[in-house]
């Protein structure tokens, strides 16, 4: 749907007369809200960066445009080969990992806000290092009332789960505690399914033989 079918659709769920003007400013600014938590909950939303590695650096913060917030690191490449992902606990069962001497990376480790770690160090500059994570759109693909023809950055399979987010804070707003939980049920079903088809649910080592991975990180037992 077009921002203005969105808003129509909210605006005409909530049986409450408000002013025009500032029930759709008031719409507009939910459904960016909805959008937000709908990605947090479900990582919907698939960003891509890319940056250059540099000789010796193994840590690294990606920067990402305006308004895009990170919520997780899926998978990272170097130099257009596939890195296998480490948590904080299996990094360090390597122990003299951080005194290993600079290599093609192989290993990388998410941290936080974008930050990562790359095992071994990079031994060459210039190299691409791309991050693909899950997070919030930029701010420019973010709703506008300057342009009510745009249209959700997600899939439309989902634009329910905004206009019943948007509706469920109206409905807070406006003191309508009846129709709250109703539309709360409602988006927690769009946000479940979409939970359930994305992508961060597959097997963290599907992609790797065991005994590479037992090889590689000295780890005898991969569930």
């Amino acid at each position: 749907m077009k921002l203005k079918e969105l808003i129509d659709y909210t605006s005409n769920l909530i049986s409450d007369p408000v002013s025009e003007k500032l029930f759709k400013n008031t719409i507009i600014r939910f459904l960016n809200a909805g959008l937000k938590d709908f990605c947090s909950k479900t990582n919907i939303y698939e960003i891509i960066e890319t940056s250059l590695s540099v000789i010796d650096q193994s840590d690294y913060s990606t920067t990402f445009a305006d308004g895009v917030e990170l919520f997780f690191i899926k998978d990272l490449t170097f130099d257009n080969e596939r890195l296998y992902p480490l948590t904080i606990e299996e990094l360090y069962l390597r122990g003299n990992w951080h005194t290993e001497g600079a290599g093609t990376p192989k290993f990388f480790c998410a941290l936080n806000s974008g930050n990562f770690t790359l095992i071994p160090a990079p031994d060459t500059a210039d190299k691409s290092i791309k991050v693909f994570g899950f997070g919030t759109p930029k701010t420019a693909e973010m709703f506008s009332g300057a342009n009510l023809e745009s249209v959700s950055p997600i899939s439309s399979r989902w634009d329910m789960a905004l206009i019943y987010f948007a509706a469920k804070q109206a409905a807070l707003s406006l003191g309508l505690s009846n129709q709250v939980s109703i539309f709360s049920m409602e988006y927690d079903k769009y946000a479940f399914q979409a939970k359930k088809d994305s992508k961060r649910f597959k097997k963290h080592y599907s992609f790797l033989p065991i005994k590479y991975i037992q090889m590689q990180t000295g780890i005898k037992e991969i569930y």
